[in-house]
């Protein structure tokens, strides 16, 4: 008849090998905090994160694991952040060049200075004209209307609309043409 060692307590994630003396089981190492109780080694810190296994990483709660480091666990916001890094579970911060939305807590805006006109400012300091504006070859934050004729005459006063000079009136045969006009008649 064989004999087995008693262990009171009983051990955890180790073995009974003498009377009331457990030896760790290969890839855990003594609880400093708990002498009969064995923890699991993991070889880097499990970042946001506890060592269960050998080498296997369980993340906290708020966490998930990062597919890129195993080890390591990075913080879920939900709904996700845009334009944002997520540093703590639910805790979203801007990047540099963009400002919390006020209506989305989770998103961040760019910022565009000076402001973007008659253009949507689409990352920091880039502004997309909207359709029927040009940029303006002098300012990078305007955009002008675009008339697809041309104005000679005339200025475009909007998307594909003009207005004609103080010396020029609307040519009646075509409408979209301003010609010149002598109030004195012409010489």
């Amino acid at each position: 008849k064989i004999c087995n060692p008693v262990c009171i307590p009983a051990c955890f994630n180790e073995k009974c090998t003498a009377p009331n003396m457990c030896t760790c089981n290969t890839g855990f190492k003594k609880d400093l905090k708990i002498a009969s109780n064995c923890i699991a080694v993991c070889s880097t810190v499990c970042n946001n994160g506890q060592c269960v296994a050998p080498n296997v990483c369980s993340c906290n709660s708020g966490y998930t694991k990062d597919a890129n480091n195993l080890s390591s666990c990075l913080p879920v916001c939900t709904p996700p952040c845009i334009n944002v890094i997520c540093r703590a579970p639910n805790v979203c911060t801007c990047l540099q060049g963009y400002i919390t939305d006020s209506l989305l807590p989770n998103k961040c805006s760019p910022i565009c200075h000076p402001s973007c006109e008659h253009a949507n400012c689409t990352a920091p300091n880039t502004c997309v004209c909207k359709s029927g504006f040009m940029k303006d070859g002098t300012n990078s934050y305007q955009c002008i209307p675009e008339c697809h004729s041309g104005c000679p005459n005339g200025t475009c006063i909007a998307p594909n609309e003009f207005s004609c000079d103080t010396e020029s009136i609307t040519d009646s045969l075509f409408p979209s043409k301003c010609i010149p006009f002598c109030s004195q008649g012409c010489i």
